[in-house]
């Protein structure tokens, strides 16, 4: 059985750290930290759904 924790594009990840990085390197604070929140957000959601199919 595989695991279909990642419902998005394997370089999504890398895209919303680009996305930071531009706002930051902009002086864009706002962008920035919702930027942030969102990327964080996402990658606790996959996490929690890796982990809940690690324990059946």
């Amino acid at each position: 059985m595989m695991c279909k924790c990642r419902e998005y594009p394997a370089t999504k990840p890398v895209d919303e750290h680009e996305e930071i990085m531009n706002f930051v390197t902009s002086g864009n604070a706002e962008g920035a930290e919702t930027a942030m929140r969102a990327h964080i957000m996402r990658s606790l959601q996959n996490t929690i759904q890796a982990l809940s199919y690690l324990r059946g």
